[in-house]
């Protein structure tokens, strides 16, 4: 049974958005779950926060077996209420489920009840087809701090929605790279006018870091 929703909660859920970069408050909400008897839950974020955080090997190792084990034994339990397409396919990052969205109207359809159940800050989309402009548009984007983009046809039209939308000014992190090596018809379809739209761009000024990597010809050093 999907557990009820706790107005403490969702204000842990939008700070954790909010300063997405930050892991005090993972650490206080895992306090807070602690103090309401969620030891297991409470123990696995710190441990995924420690294991972010850490740069020894021997220490990552430690803890992501901790880590595993707590996962193995409760994911089910804590993946409860939440879409199927979410659900079967999530994996933990800093103590929550990643949101890795197949396909955007999935997220259109889901956002507004997954944002009661979780943080919803990063995202990474696979595939946006032809709604990209509503998903940049809509209102709960306004809520993502991290987004990747990968191997969507992203066009230059579509880029311009982003980097237009008021609902964007919170963007810190955006990931628009090439991961295919072999120029996969998937691939976004960017060339340097996509650099001068986020250049040009009056909305994303809270932006820190831009991935672009793998475009090889498509993107010049001339573009930036």
């Amino acid at each position: 049974m999907a557990k009820s929703l706790n107005p403490d909660e969702q204000a842990f859920f939008r700070a954790i958005e909010a300063a997405d970069e930050d892991d005090t408050p993972r650490l206080v909400y895992a306090d807070w779950l602690e103090e309401r008897g969620n030891a297991d839950r409470a123990r696995f974020i710190r441990l995924q926060v420690a294991f972010h955080q850490s740069q020894d090997q021997t220490e990552r190792e430690t803890l992501y077996a901790a880590a595993e084990k707590l996962s193995n034994k409760h994911a089910k339990t804590w993946l409860d209420g939440l879409p199927d397409w979410m659900s079967k396919s999530a994996y933990f990052f800093r103590g929550f489920p990643s949101l890795t969205v197949l396909r955007a109207q999935l997220w259109l359809r889901d956002i507004e009840h997954l944002r009661t159940r979780m943080p919803v800050g990063r995202i990474a989309f696979l595939s946006l087809g032809d709604i990209a402009e509503q998903v940049f548009t809509s209102p709960f984007f306004a809520d993502v701090r991290d987004l990747t983009i990968s191997n969507c046809r992203l066009t230059e039209p579509q880029l311009q929605a982003l980097t237009s939308s008021r609902f964007a000014r919170e963007l810190r992190n955006l990931d628009i790279g090439r991961f295919s090596g072999n120029f996969s018809r998937e691939d976004n379809q960017l060339t340097d006018h996509a650099l001068h739209l986020l250049a040009d761009s009056k909305t994303l000024r809270s932006l820190r870091s831009l991935d672009v990597s793998g475009y090889f010809n498509k993107m010049t050093p001339e573009g930036f």
